[in-house]
């Protein structure tokens, strides 16, 4: 073989190669076992007695667990948090360039472990751990609830005096904007070809293919927040009681109501606050929230006021300014609370102009998008969930049965006329069909996080004909070209000369076609979209480069029986 036709070939197993990894494991993989296998290190026997190993952990939890019973996410997340651990500990990353990057681009010799440093509460790092282990035990190909199953839950307006009959300016209903709003948050959070629609006069039904609660139990409560913000007032006097618990009330001389709080990631033994009942400002304010980095590598969530909000911000700090207490000279403080629970309680010096502020805590930058997004997507009315079920794939057993077979009958039948009526060439069109279905997936799969649908495996299926038709075209050419009395490397030259234009044109206005359902299509109509689309780009490459590429192999080891006379 010549030096070009090395070099192709070279590019085709990389991209072989790169391909498998991207759809691999085909199966989802047993958690607890998976991250048996993720250890790179052991925990400080000081602050993980009788947990200083990973196994020890396990070990322990299936002891607690009745026999046959897996451990899953939600018992590794809560023996965790009833024990004080810290499972980073078990997973410390390769230290220096040369592991890294190695881990990175060959795991099975040095495992990757996982980066939590940029966490500072323990239970966000047990958190960013468990989800990182349980997403990479996963299938990489996740199938849709047609063909899977998934979580299915519907949400209903939790206040009966709720008034729904009224519609905005544009028509829209207040249940059409909780549809869109959820539609948002769930496109904000990654989540993958969900259904959301309205269920009735006071309700929403909910389906996530490929999840369980038990994969991602803190995901029907994210969606479930109505993200009402409030900016409210602390007390900083002395002469106020000493709260002792939180939810603790206590009313002041002036008869104003506060109530004791705690942030979220509070330490042990630290104190509550007294927090005003009545907030003073709330998420209305707001123009638009956006997570950033502070200056300590930190996530944070920025906030943009309207320029009403700004001056009703700039007016609410300056009265906190002057709330200080003059016996100890502690600063008037602004407490942030979202949904009833305190996220921070920064003081305040002086007036804050300027048309903005910050939410500062322990965030990770997932935890720092994800509020942002419910900010900026906040409900109006207060959602609590109905029933809540896991669906079954709703094609019945022996019709999904069916339809593999038939799909299986199909794809032999093509193989057989290929190689019967074109001979070697045969071989090459359903090596090159193979790999571009491989291709495919591996696009879908890997870079797009797809779920595959049974419209998504529709235009798989289109995308294989689509692949098998220029593969048609192009050895017609050349069996022209052959029958003109030309040599076999000729014949091939002349073949793909002449195809050429034909395969292009064909493929760019079926690829149109697909781009506009990609544009207006919304679901599984955009999902077929994108599949067909892709499938459109990696037909047109295998059929002119891999194709191409076996034919000069097969010529260059002496086969010229490329294609029959016949």
């Amino acid at each position: 073989m010549n030096r070009s036709t090395i070099w192709r070939l070279g590019i085709t197993l990389f991209l072989v190669l790169v391909s498998i990894s991207l759809v691999s494991p085909l199966d989802d993989r047993n958690l607890a076992d998976y991250a048996s296998g993720q250890v790179t290190s052991e925990a400080n026997a000081s602050n993980h007695i009788g947990h200083e190993t990973f196994a020890e952990v396990i070990e322990t939890i299936k002891s607690q667990m009745p026999e046959g019973s897996e451990i899953d996410y939600g018992a590794l997340r809560s023996y965790g948090k009833r024990n004080r651990l810290d499972y980073s500990a078990y997973f410390k990353p390769p230290i220096g360039v040369l592991g890294t990057v190695t881990s990175r681009l060959a795991p099975f010799l040095i495992k990757p472990g996982i980066r939590t440093s940029h966490v500072k509460d323990r239970d966000k790092r047990n958190d960013l751990v468990l989800r990182t282990l349980l997403r990479n035990s996963q299938a990489a190909i996740k199938k849709g609830l047609d063909l899977r199953g998934g979580i299915a839950f519907t949400m209903e307006i939790a206040d009966a005096n709720q008034n729904l009959d009224e519609n905005s300016p544009i028509g829209a209903s207040p249940m059409d904007k909780v549809v869109e709003i959820m539609n948002e948050r769930l496109n904000a959070f990654g989540v993958a070809e969900t259904m959301v629609r309205q269920k009735g006069d006071r309700s929403i039904e909910i389906q996530i293919p490929d999840t369980t609660t038990k994969q991602d139990p803190s995901l029907i409560e994210e969606l479930q927040k109505p993200a009402k913000l409030e900016f409210r007032i602390v007390n900083v006097r002395a002469d106020a009681p000493i709260p002792i618990q939180e939810g603790e009330e206590w009313t002041d001389d002036e008869g104003i109501p506060f109530v004791a709080m705690l942030p979220d990631d509070a330490q042990a033994n630290e104190q509550p606050i007294w927090v005003r009942r009545l907030s003073s400002a709330d998420g209305e304010i707001i123009q638009e929230a956006y997570p950033r980095q502070d200056q300590m590598g930190g996530w944070e969530v920025g906030l943009d006021f309207t320029t009403e909000g700004g001056n009703e911000f700039a007016n609410l700090t300056g009265e906190i300014a002057q709330m200080n207490d003059p016996s100890t000279g502690a600063l008037g403080r602004l407490a942030i609370v979202l949904d009833k629970q305190l996220e921070s309680a920064p003081t305040v010096k002086a007036r804050i102009d300027g048309g903005s502020a910050v939410i500062s805590g322990n965030f990770s930058a997932r935890e720092a998008k994800m509020l942002a997004d419910i900010l900026n997507n906040p409900l109006k009315v207060s959602l609590e969930i109905g029933e809540k079920y896991e669906v079954s794939p709703t094609l019945a057993s022996g019709a999904l049965e069916s339809s593999t077979n038939a799909c299986i009958l199909g794809a032999v039948a093509i193989i057989i006329f290929m190689l019967v009526w074109y001979k070697s060439g045969g071989g090459v069109a359903v090596l090159s069909v193979a790999t571009n279905i491989l291709l495919v997936v591996a696009v879908l799969a890997g870079l797009f996080q797809a779920t595959f649908t049974l419209p998504g495996m529709a235009a798989l299926v289109l995308t294989l004909g689509m692949a098998v038709d220029a593969n048609i075209l192009i050895f017609e050419r050349i069996r022209e070209e052959l029958k003109a009395g030309k040599s076999a490397e000729n014949a091939v030259e002349g073949g793909y000369a002449k195809a050429f234009s034909t395969i292009i044109d064909a493929n760019l206005t079926t690829l149109i076609t697909a781009t506009i359902l990609i544009w207006l299509g919304t679901g599984p109509v955009k999902g077929f979209g994108i599949t067909l689309a892709i499938g459109i780009i990696t037909s047109v490459f295998c059929a002119l480069f891999i194709s191409r590429l076996l034919l000069n192999i097969l010529l260059q080891l002496g086969v010229q029986n490329l294609i029959s006379l016949a």
